[in-house]
């Protein structure tokens, strides 16, 4: 006989929005907790927005600005999240600002070009490391 494929997830927070609309009925009536959302979307596994849109599909006493500013919150929360990942993936890079032309550019004029240190003045200051060094060793 084969195994069968045993999820670690709960059944309730693998149900479909008519499968959990139909279960919570009767988890609403057994439930003795402070917060009915925070319940809910703790044994549903759903989001704010997704637990109040239910409740008050169920009849439950949710106003529409509850539901407006949830879904307000969850975006700059998104938001916030797609900037912390962008800062994480931005790796320190010594010669980002290097190109073929420019050793180390210092600005941008406001038409975008880069302007600073080209590689013939970085090799006559001494500026350049021996390896990048154009001029022989003695």
């Amino acid at each position: 006989m084969a195994k069968k494929n045993k999820s670690s997830t709960h059944k309730c927070k693998r149900m479909k929005r008519t499968q959990r609309l139909q279960s919570a009925r009767q988890w609403i009536s057994a439930y003795h907790g402070k917060s009915l959302v925070r319940g809910y979307k703790k044994h549903f596994g759903v989001d704010e927005v997704c637990a109040l849109l239910e409740l008050k599909a169920l009849g439950k006493p949710i106003s529409e600005e509850r539901i407006e500013s949830s879904r307000k919150a969850l975006q700059r929360k998104a938001e916030i999240t797609t900037l912390k990942r962008q800062a994480r993936e931005r790796v320190f890079n010594p010669y980002s600002d290097v190109d073929e032309h420019l050793y180390h550019v210092v600005g941008y004029t406001s038409c975008g070009f880069a302007y600073g240190i080209t590689w013939e003045q970085a090799e006559e200051d001494g500026l350049l490391p021996e390896y990048l060094s154009r001029s022989p060793v003695i």
